[in-house]
Formats: C-alpha cells, sequence, structure tokens
C-alpha cells in the first residue's frame, strides 16, 4: 500500500505526484535514497525482495533495519536462541548482498519481545535522519486479521517515527549533537496488505510471469514425473544453468536434495526428511 506524505514538506523538499508511478517519480524528482525496516530476517525478503532488487538495479541507496534477531523463529528443540539468531543474521547479510542493499541493522530485541514505545521510535528516527531516505518500506501494522506483533510494532513504530518524530527538531533532540538533522520521507510503502485477508494493495512490483522457472508444486501426484522431464529439457534449450544460489539445510541437503542424492540427480519427485519439513 502507498503512503504519500500528507503533510507539507520543508521548503526545498520536492513532492511527488501519488497518482504517477511511485518508483519511476520517486527516482526522476527525488535522491534515490530507499530504507527498509522490518521486524525479522527474511521480512524484507519474502514480502518485499523483488522491489528492493528494482531499487537497487535502478541505482537507488537501500539501507535495512531489522528490529529483533528472530531468535525464536523454529520448531527444532537443539537449537538456541542464540544460535538461530546468529544463523539468520547471517542470512539476511547475503540477502543483502545478493540484493545490492547496504549491510542491514540489527537492532537486537528479541523475537516477539518488541513494542512501539520511545526507545524503538528513537532508533528509527536516528537511522531516518541519518540515512536521509525520500522512500520507506515496512510492514502494513494497520491491516487486520492475523498479523504477527513484531509486524504490527515495525510497521507502526516506523509509521510513527517518520510523522511526526523524524522531521520535528524537538523531537530525540540529542540527534543534533551528532549534525543529524530533521527529515521527512516522500512517502512509504506497507508490505502484507494485499494478503487473502485483506486484500488491499494499491502497488505492486511483480516478476513477471515469463521470468519464473521454479517447478510447479501443485501438480497431482501422477504429473510430477512428466513435468519433471519438461523442465529439464527447458533448462537444455535455454543453454543450461551457469550458476545457482542453493541453501543449505539442517540434514545437509542442498536446494532441497538430502543426503544420498547422487551429482547427477535431476528434477524429480522426492520425500522430504521429518527435519527439512519443519
Amino acid at each position: 500500500m502507498v503512503r504519500p506524505s500528507t503533510q507539507p514538506r520543508r521548503s526545498g523538499q520536492s513532492e511527488i505526484d501519488p497518482s504517477k508511478e511511485l518508483i519511476a517519480e520517486a527516482g526522476r524528482k527525488l535522491a534515490k535514497r530507499a530504507l527498509c525496516v522490518f521486524a525479522h530476517p527474511d521480512d524484507l525478503e519474502f514480502s518485499s525482495g523483488g522491489t528492493v532488487a528494482k531499487l537497487c538495479a535502478e541505482g537507488w541507496t537501500v539501507d535495512i533495519i531489522v528490529t529483533t534477531s528472530g531468535n525464536k523463529g523454529t520448531k527444532d528443540p537443539t537449537v538456541t536462541g542464540q544460535m538461530l539468531a546468529g544463523e539468520r543474521e547471517e542470512e539476511a547479510r547475503n540477502a543483502a548482498a545478493i540484493l545490492g542493499a547496504n549491510e542491514p541493522v540489527f537492532f537486537g530485541f528479541h523475537d516477539g519481545g518488541t513494542t512501539n514505545d520511545d526507545e524503538l521510535r528513537a532508533l528509527i528516527v536516528r537511522h531516518i535522519r541519518r540515512s536521509r531516505p525520500e522512500l520507506v518500506i515496512t510492514w502494513d501494522g494497520f491491516r487486520p486479521g492475523f498479523n504477527h506483533r513484531d509486524h504490527r510494532v515495525a510497521g507502526q513504530a516506523t509509521y510513527d517515527a517518520i510523522y511526526p518524530s523524524s522531521d520535528d527538531h524537538l523531537y530525540y533532540p540529542l540527534d543534533k549533537e551528532e549534525g543529524l538533522e530533521p527529515h521527512r520521507p516522500a512517502a512509504m510503502l506497507l508490505a502484507g496488505g494485499g494478503m487473502a485477508t485483506n486484500p488491499t494493495s494499491d502497488y505492486h512490483v511483480d516478476i513477471e510471469p515469463q521470468n519464473i522457472h521454479i517447478p510447479d508444486g501443485t501438480l497431482a501426484e501422477e504429473q510430477v514425473e512428466d513435468h519433471c522431464q519438461k523442465y529439464e529439457e527447458a533448462i537444455r534449450n535455454a543453454g543450461g544453468i551457469d550458476i545457482q544460489l542453493l541453501g543449505i539445510g539442517r540434514t545437509g541437503h542442498i536446494g532441497f536434495n538430502e543426503p544420498g542424492s547422487g551429482r547427477d540427480s535431476r528434477t524429480r519427485m522426492i520425500t522430504l526428511d521429518r527435519v527439512t519439513r519443519r
């Protein structure tokens, strides 16, 4: 959802026309600086990864704030919160590098423990004044229906930090001692508004269907073998694969190839280990 600034900006700050294509309009009129504020490592990637990749490809500088370290998001009883936090933070750093964004800043709050309070808003305001973004992307903290507490808090705290706090010098005045002047971004993008429980998205950055090349996981079992053969044929017709980015799971699987898979194995149906399915 697009939320343009509803208050007049400071003298000399350009306004954008909300009726026009947002990223193109902002990139043409404003400094190409964006700030993403999300609750957990992976929030940005699954909600707005395509948008961030588009921004970076078009020359934007993208900073990322992650309010927690995601230290509780596992069902594996052998994993500690400290282990999980380190793993997820490293994954977020790698993802940012792939997208072309700057290395994320982690506030380090406990997963599930954030509150839209003065401490969190002050941290967000400081980053807004430091990086001076014209576009902010965060969770839609106002959508109805099921929503993770930390997602709601990240979205609402960012909203409140932008107006009125970040643009008023009497909010968090100690920032001035670091040379950080008031600043208000020109627009926000609120992620998550297009979910089935609240289909209110009014701005889309979509990956074109012709650029999506993944096996269809919705097929009936009797259709899988033929589909896999056609998928392999499509790879050959495209000239093969030069490079792949694959995840390594806790069982040692690489790209869902469970341990024991041969090096020459191809697209096929397999049974995932119970740890993988978690």
